[in-house]
């Protein structure tokens, strides 16, 4: 899967800070690398969150159906690094929404039940990845606030 450099943008996640380089190591040893062909659907909107997805190559969008029934594409994701499915670590939740491939893409995947079996023998990658997973969570409902704020009625 790569060598170790092709995982430099792990350091950097926000979803990983305050990890080990060794604890990082144990996470990148349980992932599994998918790819997706364009137009395919990587998570479906109400199953349950199972797998955290790292963008490593290619173009994703995240997209809901509205209650009139239109598709509205809410944010493309297309920076080597980004993620979706961070739920996953914490609960499992439905997915609140739909992730589709725009162009071939190729994914880092944590599955849950391989991360609920590292989170049992070391307590303390869980406890960060789940103060990760709020803080992320935080940032986007404050970037979400701001978004509203601006809206004019």
């Amino acid at each position: 899967m790569g060598n170790k450099n092709d995982f430099e943008f792990i350091k950097r996640s926000p979803l990983f800070r305050g990890l080990s380089e060794k604890k990082l190591a144990r996470l990148i040893q349980i992932a599994g690398v998918e790819t997706y062909d364009p137009g395919k659907t990587i998570i479906f909107e109400g199953t349950s969150s199972d797998r955290l997805f790292f963008l490593l190559s290619g173009t994703v969008e995240i997209i809901k159906w509205t209650p009139e029934g239109k598709l509205r594409v809410l944010t493309t994701l297309e920076e080597r690094g980004l993620f979706f499915g961070e739920l996953a670590i914490v609960d499992v939740l439905p997915r609140s929404a739909t992730v589709r491939a725009k162009t071939r893409v190729e994914l880092l995947v944590f599955h849950r039940d391989k991360m609920v079996e590292l989170f049992r023998s070391d307590r303390e990658i869980l406890v960060t990845l789940a103060l990760n997973v709020i803080r992320v969570l935080n940032q986007r409902i404050k970037e979400l606030n701001e978004s509203v704020a601006s809206l004019s009625v």
